[in-house]
């Protein structure tokens, strides 16, 4: 299918930059339903009408036409998408001529009872890393991934978010299907562009690029969703009610399996959900509301959380770090052996009951639950990025080796593991057949990004 699309090219480009020319044609891979690839044809532009997000999620330039509205089925800007073969056109953001430079392959493995890999029906718990079929990012597009208990959500850099796994309730944003389940990672409408998204065990929430609204969808039994004690499911978005306040956004949405936490612009925190065991602050309760977190004695930047805690830090450069929650019963000594602060960190994380700091030496800092081996094995080498899933870990390490710990029964640890299903004390090395680029872990399943196919490659295919 070859289509012709005329593309503004008025305003910014990701990454701030002008293309050196007004428009260039090119040939492009254009994901449709269910992400089938058609070969598409257009005329490439500039960036149009929505502020653009790198990998990290900050902004890099904006146009004044403001946020567009998404097409269903619709995954990247400036693409065509079709539904029952019928050409459309959108005015969502453009790509420079800098970010043509390849395709990013997705590898998954781990758990997929309700097709949370989104590799399609039929495929039980691959412990060795599949091919996402029919699923192809431009270079640098990945921004964001989330996992719920059977779902996964994908946002890309343009705002468009993807889900796959268990829509019983509408989690994987499919609001207007039939579907129960989604086999494959589709892309779907939301109310405006997005830059973050977040999951609890049946619950999805996504954030607006301006970190200015919250929409929830899903179940909710204990005040996930955020919308009051009257609401506890919604197969509809619905937009949280004056939050957050006025003359703040929130710079980071984060959750776990109960309880989702917003940092805000000012360094306050806001949290809504379980929180018996004080994940949520005083007084510990279930908190059907965003309610800000008190005493926290520095500003936050960022948050992570597991089953029964809240873990925030302060600036990077003197790592304060406060962990709120695991109740009475600190069984695993997530408050008792929490550092005061760890100074120079690039990265934090969390599973279900262990909390990782990454230093930006490459060294892995870790504590808490470690029954499966969730914690770092001794000897880890120096790592450049990290991922915690719901009790096994995947790292990036600075050479280009995936590897990953934990608990991995349903095969998220790759192979071999103990009879337990455990991979503890050590480390498995996870081969993907493509430089690995970045990866994440969710409840059980494991996901990488790699760098693009070649040409020669693609042909032996």
């Amino acid at each position: 299918m070859m289509a012709n699309v005329d593309v503004d090219s008025e305003s910014v480009c990701l990454w701030g930059i002008r293309p050196s020319v007004q428009s260039i044609r090119c040939r492009w891979l254009c994901v449709v339903h269910y992400l089938k690839l058609v070969d598409v044809e257009f005329v490439l532009g500039a960036t149009h009408g929505a502020e653009m997000f790198a990998t990290d999620g900050t902004a890099r330039g904006s146009s004044a036409s403001g946020t567009p509205r998404f097409l269903h089925h619709h995954i990247n800007a400036c693409t065509v998408c079709t539904r029952d073969g019928t050409s459309l056109k959108d005015c969502s953001p453009g790509l420079s001529v800098h970010d043509l430079g390849g395709i990013l392959m997705l590898y998954a493995f781990g758990s997929n009872g309700s097709c949370q890999l989104g590799l399609g029906p039929g495929v039980d718990d691959p412990s060795a890393p599949q091919e996402v079929k029919g699923f192809r990012f431009t270079l640098e597009y990945i921004n964001h991934f989330t996992a719920g208990g059977n779902h996964t959500l994908i946002v890309d850099a343009f705002g468009h978010v993807l889900g796959a796994g268990n829509d019983e309730d509408g989690r994987c944003g499919h609001v207007t299907t039939d579907y129960q389940t989604q086999p494959y990672f589709t892309s779907f409408t939301t109310p405006q562009s997005i830059k973050q998204a977040a999951a609890t065990w049946s619950t999805s929430a996504v954030l607006d690029g301006q970190g200015r609204h919250v929409w929830t969808i899903g179940t909710g039994n204990s005040g996930e969703l955020g919308l009051g004690r009257e609401t506890a499911r919604t197969v509809d978005w619905q937009s949280l009610p004056d939050f957050p306040p006025s003359a703040t956004t929130i710079v980071q949405l984060t959750s776990c399996m109960a309880h989702m936490v917003a940092v805000l612009s000012n360094g306050e925190v806001y949290g809504w959900g379980k929180g018996r065991k004080g994940q949520l602050g005083l007084p510990a309760e279930d908190v059907w509301s965003p309610r800000k977190i008190q005493n926290i004695p520095f500003a936050v930047v960022r948050a992570v959380c597991g089953k029964d805690f809240t873990c925030v830090f302060g600036d990077p450069a003197q790592g304060q770090t406060l962990v709120l929650g695991v109740g009475s019963n600190d069984r695993f000594g997530l408050r008792a052996n929490a550092p005061s602060a760890v100074p120079h960190w690039k990265d934090v994380a969390a599973s279900w009951g262990s909390i990782y700091i990454l230093k930006d030496s490459g060294e892995l800092i870790a504590w808490g639950r470690d029954d499966h081996g969730q914690l770092p094995p001794p000897g880890l080498p120096l790592i450049e990025t990290i991922s915690a899933g719901s009790e096994h870990c995947l790292a990036l390490t600075k050479t280009g080796d995936v590897l990953a710990w934990g608990w991995g029964e349903h095969g998220n640890c790759g192979e071999p593991t103990d009879a337990d299903g455990n991979v503890k004390g050590r480390w498995n090395i996870i081969s993907v057949p493509l430089p690995a680029r970045s990866l994440f872990a969710g409840c059980a399943t494991s996901f990488i990004v790699t760098d693009e196919e070649s040409q020669q490659t693609r042909d032996t295919r």
